[in-house]
């Protein structure tokens, strides 16, 4: 999904970039509105639609950090005519339409594709934040979006518990470990999928890692031990060999650090 949109943007040569998913439906106006908010200030750098369902419900009019550092829509499944009609700086915006202008890409760069799909918006409107570009809500600009329309629900969690993870780890580094150890995609997915993602998870961390593969080694180490699941240890450790690079360099199971000791020294956790 990401590089199919970075495909269109690198051949784009318009002043803006619009950007629509697939089972959105927009109304008269659309596009105007969008555009009426981005000429305002040459420092708009995102502007977002109201998001709504298909029977006139709102889905969103931007998105919101919670103190459990979810990224949720604003007013989601609210009475559209109970909220504000006047268009506001935010957050952020979801994704199902937005328009983007092309400076700001050329200055924060286009779509993680490590996300592929999910909070790629998420990502981009952080990191436009960060470059002190503003994010704008339109709320004149409407749009219809058959709410994850085109996904099952088992593919929506697992990127979604992913895709979090690495929000996390590449824009707030000292949460990371913290809410690693929190949620149900660390406990309940399979060992094997977790040794293909955690070396990328990990990847995104602002400091480098010298010895990732230790530090996953770690990780497994700990789930096992917290889910009692000792016998299986040998034959983790086989799985290992073949899925994670350069074993050799892991010491033995009881010399393996604390994985406490690792956050401390990569993100310094107190």
């Amino acid at each position: 999904f990401c590089k199919g949109l970075n495909v269109g943007i690198k051949y784009s040569k318009a002043k803006y970039v619009v950007l629509v998913n697939n089972d959105a439906f927009v109304t008269v106006n659309w596009l105007k509105e969008l555009v009426v908010i981005a000429e305002e200030n040459p420092r708009v750098g995102i502007v977002g639609s109201k998001i709504l369902f298909e029977n006139g419900m709102l889905q969103s009019t931007g998105h919101v950090r919670t103190k459990n550092f979810e990224w949720v829509d604003r007013d989601f499944k609210k009475n559209d005519k109970s909220v504000n009609f006047t268009s506001e700086e935010v957050e952020g915006v979801c994704g199902a339409s937005m328009l983007i202008n092309k400076n700001c890409f050329k200055e924060i760069g286009v779509f993680d594709e490590d996300f592929f799909m999910y909070c790629e918006d998420v990502d981009l409107c952080i990191r436009c934040k960060q470059r002190g570009w503003k994010i704008m809500y339109a709320p004149l600009s409407m749009v219809f979006h058959k709410f994850r329309g085109t996904s099952t629900l088992k593919m929506v969690r697992y990127y979604s518990q992913r895709n979090r993870l690495i929000l996390l780890a590449k824009h707030y580094p000292k949460e990371f470990f913290n809410f690693l150890f929190k949620s149900d995609f660390f406990w309940k997915q399979p060992q094997e999928q977790l040794v293909i993602d955690l070396p990328l998870i990990l990847s995104k961390l602002k400091q480098k890692i010298h010895d990732s593969n230790l530090i996953i080694l770690n990780l497994l180490e700990l789930r096992l031990a917290a889910t009692n699941k000792i016998k299986e240890r040998e034959s983790i450790i086989l799985d290992l060999k073949k899925d994670i690079r350069d074993i050799k360099k892991a010491v033995a199971w009881e010399r393996l650090v604390s994985i406490k000791k690792f956050a401390k020294k990569i993100i310094g956790l107190k």
